[in-house]
């Protein structure tokens, strides 16, 4: 039995084209879904974007600009995104 499982990466803080994607993927009735981060970093809406990546059931691995976004998560809440990191 195939699987459907959907990879995000690069959003780089665009909450509004992040909430695009996952509204697409919920109509395709998705297993599972990775972030394979660079998540947050970014001048759009990184705080809106956390909110979202921890509102939905993924798996988060830890992007290339991690460091960068922990600094920012460490002004927000780390405690937020820190638990769901692989």
């Amino acid at each position: 039995m195939k699987r459907k499982i959907v990879i995000i990466s690069d959003i780089y803080g665009n909450s509004h084209a992040l909430k695009a994607v996952l509204k697409d993927i919920s109509r395709r009735k998705v297993e599972m879904i990775i972030n394979l981060g660079d998540s947050v970093y970014g001048p759009l809406d990184p705080l809106g974007t956390i909110e979202i990546l921890m509102s939905n059931e993924m798996i988060h691995i830890k992007g290339r600009l991690l460091y960068s976004e922990l600094l920012f998560l460490f002004w927000v809440d780390i405690e937020l995104y820190k638990n769901k990191m692989l």
